[in-house]
């Protein structure tokens, strides 16, 4: 079947690896969270510009200790976004547990030990971790508020700014 020329077809949506935003275009779903009434799209922006700037290893150690105190919810999210992140580069879950030295079923029950295992084993990996947390905030919005508030709070001001 033909997308691009099927008048069915949902045209708004992009799906190019890693889209600036999988939201729909013109979307005007906001994240009502410790940030206000933002739409979805401006938080996705300052998460996106936030960790695009910052030190891989810090980002990596300030998800890490976040990973103790993150609601479960919001760890489960956490982990189906950097698993959404190796697969855009071909790697299966089981592949991304098994470099990172933990079962995935441990992963995916919240393990939290497993989880800051599979956080260390993503930042060995150029971006993805960035990339991870841009998906994150795509995809979790409401969860990006319980992030690490080092995270939260330079995310925050960059809304501020802009």
């Amino acid at each position: 079947m033909e997308i691009e020329r099927n008048a069915n077809a949902d045209h708004s949506a992009s799906f190019c690896p890693i889209p600036r935003s999988r939201l729909p275009k013109g979307s005007t779903v906001e994240a009502m969270s410790l940030f206000g009434n933002v739409p979805a799209q401006t938080l996705v922006d300052a998460v996106e510009k936030h960790v695009a700037k910052m030190d891989e290893a810090k980002l990596a150690l300030l998800v890490q200790d976040g990973v103790g105190t993150m609601p479960l919810a919001a760890l489960r999210a956490l982990v189906a976004s950097i698993f959404d992140a190796f697969r855009e580069r071909g790697e299966s879950s089981d592949d991304v547990a098994e470099g990172s030295h933990a079962q995935l079923e441990r992963i995916e029950d919240g393990d939290r030990e497993s989880i800051r295992a599979l956080v260390a084993y993503a930042s060995e990996n150029t971006a993805l971790l960035k990339e991870a947390l841009i998906v994150f905030a795509q995809e979790h919005g409401p969860h990006v508020a319980e992030l690490p508030k080092a995270l939260t709070d330079a995310i925050s001001e960059r809304l501020q700014v802009t």
